[in-house]
């Protein structure tokens, strides 16, 4: 089996020097926003050079509006291309037979997909999983015409076991697994979900809506001392201490419902020093 780990939308090529840094690369985007104090996008802090340099298509953008239910619509001619795609797919030409059977754990707008089903002829089946319901729906249609070997499964590539049996296919027939790590710009650019402090919007950042636990049960419900840890270790910032206490003496005047309130506290509570450097 061969495994394909995809850094997400927002990582840079890769490089050796870049890869031991990586895991703090949305940490400093997510500081370098607040300390800003105004709407940017996370992705105008990336080199332009790191993004996709096909055009938008003319009929329509990426989500192309929303349908009567709410999902996004997308039309087939609106293809997300992932920045490290050619890589990807050179993986998959440097096999010495084409894959028969892919599993794809983190399927998204089938970018991947789409291209992976259009150059391997001898694909037989292609399993796609999501937890993300609104990229699942996305995928249907970016990849309707491949409809009789796609499978769409909503679930967690943590339970790819479970995935395969259920769709009766064994272990040791799968091919190719893939896996694009981290969030995309889907996420990002859709306010309803929370992951983004460049529009007002729910504290919210869960992929699979069904979770029980949403970003702000953690930040008005959690003790100061787990807020803390989750800054250090996750945002890795020195400030840890301090933000966690102004979340805790904030949440007790009002809960901390939105985005931006979360974006503009940060804001407030940063540094002087750093204020003035950025």
């Amino acid at each position: 089996v061969a495994l394909l780990l995809a850094p997400s939308s927002l990582s840079r090529p890769y490089t050796p020097q870049y890869h031991r840094r990586g895991m703090r690369v949305l940490p400093q985007l997510f500081r370098r926003r607040c300390l800003r104090g105004r709407r940017v996008a996370m992705r105008s802090d990336i080199p332009r050079d790191l993004h996709s340099t096909q055009k938008p298509s003319n009929d329509g953008g990426e989500l192309g509006g929303r349908s009567s239910s709410g999902v996004p619509e997308v039309k087939i001619s609106d293809r997300h291309v992932p920045v490290l795609l050619s890589h990807v797919l050179d993986q998959v030409h440097a096999r010495e037979e084409q894959p028969r059977i892919v599993v794809d754990g983190t399927l998204g707008a089938g970018g991947h997909a789409r291209h992976i089903l259009e150059i391997c002829d001898g694909l037989q089946r292609y399993i796609g999983v999501d937890k993300d319901p609104q990229a699942l729906e996305i995928a249907r249609g970016v990849l309707g015409d491949f409809s009789e070997k796609v499978s769409f499964t909503r679930g967690d590539f943590r339970n790819l076991p479970e995935i395969l049996e259920s769709s009766g296919v064994s272990h040791g027939s799968v091919d190719v697994i893939l896996l694009d790590l981290g969030v995309s710009s889907m996420q990002l650019d859709d306010a309803d979900k929370g992951f983004s402090f460049i529009r007002e919007g729910p504290l919210d950042m869960r992929m699979d809506p069904d979770q029980p636990l949403n970003a702000a049960d953690i930040v008005n419900g959690w003790p100061e001392e787990e807020l803390g840890r989750i800054i250090r270790d996750y945002g890795e910032d020195r400030c840890w201490r301090r933000y966690a206490r102004c979340i805790v003496e904030a949440r007790d005047a009002e809960p901390i419902k939105t985005t931006t309130q979360l974006a503009d506290l940060i804001y407030d509570n940063a540094p002087r020093e750093w204020k003035k450097r950025r």
